[in-house]
């Protein structure tokens, strides 16, 4: 594959079958972990040939699939996080449909030209396929199983209208509908069209799960921090792309999670406890007394509600959210929580169990008392600040990335420009072991450490198709020098993002397995292909 076509950063894992729970062998046992390592050597993300953007683990590799600068003729918007880059988000994949796992979906984090990007892997070419007017830093991507893409702002309060939601005084939920359509098709009505989704409540957008059942997660990424649950008045299986009105996030009720007696941070923020979910508005979408219209300020109307004395329980910046059912029976949806942990605040990634949907409880699932397993001891402040989150789906394993923003800080420096983040100055990328798969995690392994200046790692996605296999975008990348501070200072001329992809090899046995799984899959795959033709 070309230099013009590697910048998506996507893992692959071998697989292997697991025990009596349902669920592969944890990726965990199929790599040995990296150790903390802060002083790693820095690289420059510079087109055509950026160096290495990761520190892999020994034996796993990683392929560029795309460059936010190849010279394509594609237009991107840029801007985005004080760098010049596209600063791609989240990734979504295509799960649907005869072409499903063709195409990845990212977003830009640019304000006011915020973008939705489709990359072919087949081609290795990226398209712009939308953007609303007046954008403002879309992170949320996801493909719905009615089969659009979603893009939301993580923003609030935000500067300026959205036109195609006028009322709207924070982020806003965009729903790309006919996402695989060719923008500049003659027929207006081939292309991809963009609708705002009010319904889902006007907050910092950014996390988002869908269970089982329809019930959809989202999570209000600003402090203080509330995570809602949207139910749908209309099902999946209602949706015609002819028929915008007729998408199952065109209306519903919100809900906000309460907690009346929370297990508490010691700085703040919800780690623990037992709760339920109160409405903000009633089963038509509609505003209910007192309480501000969550479509309109959704923040306001958590804070109507605790004025109310509810106990909307306060997350303190809960980041991306997924979620996962065990082959036992317990569903989590997991979130990290940027700004509560124990014992500082320095970030947990939290496990809401919704076995009893209506009875959601609250863990820690990873943080800095959790067993690093390249040490043997707890991670301490080696684990900071986590954001994205992804769950594998063939093996159950729970992954995540860290946001420390001080990626472009060799030394973090002096005087250190983040000093709540103490002796960490590395992103670093996570999967955790929770054997038994009780939403609590053993211990946490490093798989990758970034490298790039100036960068973070986000959109961490499992392809649902490939065992093993993940995705990982390197944003906001940067050119710059070192000050006399030993900070990282970018040059604002380039910002060349990437889209990534790891491969970490299995031993022969497992391979022999997985290559059996795999021709499984492929066949029914193609069963799939064929029922949908």
């Amino acid at each position: 594959m070309n230099l013009a076509h590697r910048a998506m950063l996507g893992v692959a894992v071998g697989l292997f079958l697991g025990p009596a729970s349902g669920h592969a062998v944890s990726i965990t046992d199929l790599y040995k972990p990296l150790s903390p390592n802060d002083a790693v050597a820095r690289t420059s993300s510079t087109f055509p040939n950026p160096g290495a953007p990761f520190v892999l683990a020994p034996g796993v590799t990683q392929t560029i699939l795309f460059q936010g600068d190849s010279p394509n003729g594609l237009t991107l918007p840029r801007g985005g996080n004080s760098a010049q880059g596209s600063s791609f988000d989240q990734i979504a994949t295509n799960t649907t449909g005869p072409d499903a796992g063709r195409y990845l979906f990212t977003v830009t984090e640019t304000n006011g030209n915020a973008g939705v990007i489709r990359f072919d892997k087949q081609t290795g070419t990226a398209t712009l396929i939308a953007q609303p007017p007046n954008g403002q830093r879309f992170d949320l991507a996801r493909f719905t199983p009615w089969g659009t893409v979603l893009a939301a702002e993580e923003t609030a309060p935000r500067t300026g209208v959205a036109p195609l939601a006028p009322n709207a005084k924070n982020g806003v939920v965009y729903e790309v509908i006919n996402p695989l359509g060719n923008p500049s098709d003659p027929n207006p009505a081939n292309r991809p069209t963009v609708v705002a989704r009010t319904a889902l409540g006007s907050l910092a957008h950014e996390g988002y799960a869908q269970d089982k059942n329809g019930n959809i997660y989202l999570g209000d990424e600003n402090f203080p921090g509330a995570l809602l649950r949207f139910v749908p008045k209309s099902s999946a299986s209602n949706f015609d792309p002819k028929n915008p009105d007729t998408s199952p996030l065109a209306k519903g009720q919100l809900f906000a999670l309460s907690i009346a007696n929370p297990t508490l941070a010691p700085a703040g923020g919800v780690i623990g406890g037992t709760g339920t979910w109160v409405p903000l508005n009633d089963s038509n979408g509609a505003p209910l007394p007192g309480i501000t219209d969550p479509t309109v300020d959704a923040r306001q109307a958590v804070a109507d509600l605790n004025a109310a004395g509810k106990n909307i329980a306060a997350f303190n910046r809960p980041e991306d959210i997924d979620i996962r059912t065990s082959a036992n029976g317990r569903t989590f949806l997991f979130t990290g929580a940027t700004g509560a942990a124990v014992p500082d605040l320095s970030g947990n990634v939290l496990s809401i169990e919704l076995t009893d949907p209506e009875a959601p409880v609250v863990r820690v699932f990873a943080g800095q008392n959790t067993i690093d397993a390249a040490t043997g001891l707890p991670a301490g402040r080696g684990f900071i600040q986590p954001d994205n989150i992804a769950v594998d789906p063939f093996s159950g394993t729970v992954c995540f990335t860290e946001d420390i923003g001080n990626s472009s800080n060799p030394t973090n420096g002096n005087p250190p420009a983040f000093p709540n983040n103490g002796n960490n100055p590395v992103d670093d990328l996570f999967c955790a072991r929770d054997a038994n798969f009780d939403g609590v995690a053993e211990s946490i392994s490093r798989l990758a450490t970034l490298s790039t200046n100036f960068a973070e790692p986000t959109g961490l996605l499992f392809d649902p198709f490939v065992p093993n296999q993940l995705y990982v975008n390197v944003q906001h990348a940067a050119t710059g020098s070192i000050n006399q501070f030993g900070n990282f200072v970018p040059d604002g001329l380039t910002g060349n993002d990437l889209i990534v992809q790891l491969n970490v090899p299995a031993p022969a046995t497992l391979s022999l397995l997985g290559l059996g799984l795999g021709v499984l899959l492929v066949r029914h795959r193609n069963r799939g292909r064929e029922a949908a033709g």
